[in-house]
């Protein structure tokens, strides 16, 4: 009889899993995968060193642009510091940083003017002794006046009145008044009746 000896090796199963983030544009390129962009799992075959099989699994994801929008409105005149920046013109200004998840994160200003109210101004001519109600102030003497108003987007403008208030009507003398209004009698008759009637109203 013969004895035999048989020492055996049993060579493990090579399995390997990679996990993988890679921004949204780019491409990933390692571990034997090659111009991978989209998110996904990925199983690649491969022989170990020994002639054993082996499998890589790759677990990629991609981070997408978190992209937000601020709108905001300012005043004709006004200015809107942003991202260090000042901005007096309407119109929309992006900036580009990176958010929480290391994705490229947009940020877009909307930025409003308001355009600017003209000033105003208003005559007025009221009488002796009347008053002028405007915007919750009353006048009663001559002269201009000009207050700070908001237009209907809340910003600021101009606003002036001229009053002008008439002098008094003083009434004419009433002696004068009433020595218009006589008039001569066409005849004299001198009488007792009469004497004293030498004109008549």
């Amino acid at each position: 009889d013969s004895l035999v000896t048989l020492h055996a090796t049993v060579l493990p199963d090579y399995r390997q899993t990679i996990n993988a983030v890679i921004k949204k544009g780019e491409e990933y390129n390692a571990s034997g995968f090659v111009g991978l962009t989209a998110a996904g799992e990925y199983t690649l075959p491969l022989k170990s060193v020994d002639g054993c099989d082996s499998t890589v699994t790759l677990i990629l994801k991609v981070l997408t642009d978190v992209s937000k929008q601020a709108s905001v409105n300012i005043c004709f005149g006004e200015s809107y510091d942003w991202n260090g920046k000042t901005y007096s013109e309407s119109g929309k200004y992006t900036y580009t940083t990176v958010a929480a998840n290391g994705a490229d994160s947009i940020v877009t200003l909307d930025l409003t003017v308001y355009p600017q109210t003209p000033a105003t101004t208003e005559e007025v001519t009221v009488k002796f002794g009347e008053t002028y109600d405007w915007n919750g102030t009353v006048y009663a003497e001559s002269g201009e006046y000009t207050i700070t108003l908001q237009d209907e987007n809340g910003c600021d403008y101009q606003a002036t009145l001229i009053l002008t208030v008439l002098p008094e009507e003083k009434p004419e003398n009433p002696c004068v008044l009433a020595s218009t209004l006589l008039e001569p009698v066409a005849e004299l008759t001198l009488n007792i009746g009469n004497a004293f009637d030498i004109y008549r109203i």
